[in-house]
């Protein structure tokens, strides 16, 4: 097993834990763009939420891409066992 795909395993295996991340960025985004209404300008605390901004923008795309691909992944798995138990195959059959 390589490097990326230890990695990648380890990733998808904790990919319930990225739903309740994803909500609190998302209320950090909403807290974030209701702040954006009070905030003035080339101010610091408008750089600053520009910078939050920036972070949250990360945050989502890692960790919103990360769940996206699993769970792609992990329905393509299920198609091809279920493509084997069509075929009369065991789901344990490593053919």
């Amino acid at each position: 097993m390589s490097a990326r795909e230890s990695i990648v395993n380890a990733a998808c295996s904790q990919r319930q834990q990225a739903k309740p991340l994803l909500l609190v960025l998302a209320v950090l985004t909403a807290l974030l763009v209701f702040s954006l209404f009070y905030l003035e300008p080339e101010t610091p605390a408008y750089n600053i939420a520009l910078v939050d901004a920036g972070i949250l923008a990360i945050g989502f795309a890692l960790f919103g891409g990360t769940f996206w691909y699993c769970t792609r992944r992990e329905m393509d798995e299920g198609e091809t066992i279920g493509e084997r138990y069509r075929e009369g195959g065991n789901e344990r059959d490593e053919s």
